[in-house]
């Protein structure tokens, strides 16, 4: 699985995924970091990566239909804090969740995950 992780994406969840084994890049990596939403959608389209992100901005289904990325993982975290941040990670990689957002907006609360699909079925686990 091919994520990308925004400029605001907090470092330790990074870590956290490369070392499960994912294949993550972060927006500096790739000269990102001052680059606007629209452009990192494209790029993420264009190498055909999964969007991680704590930035509202990008659940916007106005501004990023369903079909116009590989898929945006929000995580409304809080409080906001990086350890939050990887107590909810931690079970995603267990079960190896992020295979099931492919071209899906998915908001990630610590109590629920809500699943937009392209079909427009929204799910709630």
């Amino acid at each position: 699985m091919k994520l990308f992780a925004d400029h605001c994406f907090f470092s330790c969840g990074i870590d956290l995924l490369r070392k499960a084994g994912y294949d993550i890049i972060k927006a500096s990596d790739v000269g990102l970091q001052k680059a606007d939403d629209e452009e990192i959608v494209l790029f993420c389209r264009k190498e055909s990566r999964l969007i991680v992100t704590l930035d509202t901005d990008f659940s916007s289904l106005y501004r990023f239909p369903l079909g116009t990325h590989k898929g945006i993982v929000l995580f409304r975290i809080n409080p906001f804090m990086p350890i939050t941040l990887l107590k909810v990670l931690r079970p995603f990689i267990e079960r190896k969740m992020f295979s099931l957002f492919k071209d899906s907006l998915v908001i990630v609360r610590r109590d629920k995950i809500t699943i937009i699909r392209p079909s427009g079925i929204t799910e709630i686990i």
